[in-house]
C-alpha cells in the first residue's frame, strides 16, 4: 500500500475524505458490516437514523454521502470513489489513517 501522504494532503482532503469514507461505509454489505470494525460500525449506527438533511443543513454533507453510499450498495465498487474524487484515500486507507491518530493519542494520554 502506499504511503498516506503529508499533512498538507491530509488537510486539504479531510472534508472530502470523511464524505468518501461515509459513502463507502453505508455502500457494504450488511454481512460485511457485520464484520467491520468499531469505527465503520459506529459510523454507519450513527447516520442510519438520520434522513438526507436539506442542503442548508450543517449536516448535509455527512447525510448526502451516507445517502449515496446506500443508493450505490448494489453498483460498482467505486461509485464514492468517482463521487468523491479529489479524496485521494481509499476507505482501508482511512481506517488506517484514524487508528494511527487514535492510537497516538492513547499515548499522550
Amino acid at each position: 500500500m502506499r504511503a498516506l501522504g503529508n499533512a498538507d494532503t491530509l488537510r486539504e482532503s479531510k472534508p472530502t475524505c470523511i464524505q468518501r469514507f461515509i459513502c463507502e461505509v453505508h455502500m457494504l454489505p450488511e454481512h460485511e458490516l457485520a464484520t467491520a470494525g468499531d469505527i465503520e460500525k459506529n459510523i454507519a449506527n450513527m447516520l442510519k437514523r438520520f434522513q438526507l438533511e436539506p442542503p442548508a443543513s450543517r449536516a448535509y454533507q455527512y447525510t448526502y454521502a451516507a445517502h449515496m453510499g446506500r443508493l450505490m450498495r448494489d453498483s460498482t465498487a467505486s461509485g464514492c470513489h468517482e463521487m468523491f474524487s479529489s479524496c485521494p484515500f481509499s476507505r482501508e486507507e482511512m481506517l488506517l489513517l484514524m487508528e494511527a491518530l487514535s492510537s497516538s493519542k492513547s499515548a499522550l494520554a
